[in-house]
């Protein structure tokens, strides 16, 4: 009896140092599954400095829109305007300083560059298109991109508008007389008012260069 006793004591001892050698041996395996969590993916906007941006913070600009007494809304995120994210809202031509440049934070196809502006006190998100420090009285020079001259519009529509039969020819200076963004959905240009040997209409902008 005292026999079997000690037999089963040994198996006993020789099983659990069994048992310590597997696990030591198996502990670093890498079929061991260890849990982590995994981060939540953050948009980070591009950095923009430098030359990358045509407006700097603390600039003095004027808001503009497709005409001369809608209000221009103004979003509480930089990307494209939508209602439900209205800000608030400006009037053309209301005088608004740069506080702050960003690309769209969710879409990063998007190349247009956005702007936050204070506006009356309020602050806002804007495109860079709907922005200008080229006022009325500002002098500009006629620079067409294939030097044949600017086309003029009777409004500033350059979609669905007919440009005048007359352009205006390069190294021209003129004055600006008005300036508001492109009157179609879509339309991301910018139009000055000008008049052009006694011919009044819209240039755009990519076809005018500041005159010093």
């Amino acid at each position: 009896m005292l026999k079997s006793r000690k037999t089963n004591a040994a198996l006993s001892v020789v099983i659990l140092a069994l048992m310590l050698t597997v696990m030591a041996c198996t502990a670093n395996d890498t079929w061991i599954i260890h849990l982590t969590l995994t981060p939540t993916p953050t948009i980070t906007p591009t950095p923009l400095v430098g030359d990358s941006i045509r407006f700097k913070l603390g600039d003095k600009l004027i808001i503009i829109g497709n005409s001369a007494f809608a209000p221009v809304g103004l979003n509480t995120t930089a990307g494209p305007f939508r209602a439900a994210s209205s800000a608030t809202q400006c009037l053309p031509k209301t005088n608004v300083t740069i506080l702050d440049v960003s690309m769209n934070i969710t879409d990063s196809s998007d190349t247009t560059v956005y702007y936050q502006v204070s506006c009356n006190g309020k602050k806002g998100w804007v495109p860079e298109y709907q922005i200008t420090d080229r006022v009325k009285g500002t002098t500009l020079v006629i620079k067409s991109e294939d030097g044949s001259g600017a086309a003029l519009y009777q409004q500033n529509d350059s979609i669905k508008g007919k440009p005048l039969d007359n352009k205006c020819p390069d190294g021209t200076q003129v004055t600006v007389d008005d300036v508001q963004t492109g009157k179609q959905t879509g339309d991301t240009g910018v139009y000055f008012q000008i008049t052009c040997d006694k011919l009044k209409g819209y240039v755009m902008e990519k076809d005018v260069a500041s005159a010093n």
